[in-house]
């Protein structure tokens, strides 16, 4: 069956000892493993024993008063690996629990940074159009006045390069147009004059 030894113990006053002792060929012999003191605190309840010594056996009442022992020999380092491998486990549960809640938050950090940037870039975008829209907006509005004859009309020099520079340009334009008007009505009285000096 694959197993290493076989106690058959007998209870003796209140203790129990090992009666005979079974163990395969080719085995080291058992005389040394005493599993016998241990009995009462298995028999009754999870009937699994396990020595310090890496033996694990299993225990059964064969008839009142007489026990069977029997298991096999393991490293007597075996149930600290087991121990080991148990809490590795859960280390890995937890550790699994753990990525799985930064999973989460990674996704919702990158959803946040994506609300952030989309957010900054609607507000950089409005600022920049409104930098451009605002000084147009001005220019159109002092052209009309221009055409309806005020040539007194100035803008400020504001927004991007290029709009400062159409600015000076519709500055320049005015005041030639304020100019030559004025040239004009000079020239006009002039002529007039002349008419009254005739």
């Amino acid at each position: 069956a694959g197993l290493d030894f076989v106690l058959v113990c007998a209870r003796d006053g209140g203790s129990w000892r090992v009666a005979e002792r079974i163990v395969p060929g080719g085995m080291p012999t058992a005389d040394t493993l005493d599993l016998a003191s241990a009995i009462d605190a298995v028999i009754d309840g999870s009937r699994l024993l396990r020595s310090p010594d890496g033996v694990l056996a299993g225990v059964a009442g064969a008839r009142p008063g007489v026990a069977i022992v029997t298991g096999v020999r393991l490293t007597p380092d075996f149930f600290a690996r087991v121990e080991q491998i148990g809490q590795a486990r859960s280390y890995y549960c937890q550790l699994a629990v753990l990525v799985d809640v930064q999973h989460r938050w990674v996704w919702l950090l990158v959803g946040a940074l994506t609300v952030l940037v989309v957010v900054t870039a609607v507000l950089l975008a409005r600022a920049l159009s409104r930098q451009m829209s605002d000084p147009l907006m001005t220019l159109t509005a002092a052209f009309g006045r221009v055409a309806g004859g005020d040539l007194d009309t100035r803008v400020a020099e504001t927004g991007a390069p290029e709009l400062r520079a159409l600015a000076d340009s519709f500055n320049a334009m005015t005041a030639r147009l304020a100019e030559a008007r004025e040239g004009l009505a000079r020239a006009e009285r002039e002529a007039a004059w002349r008419d009254v000096a005739r």
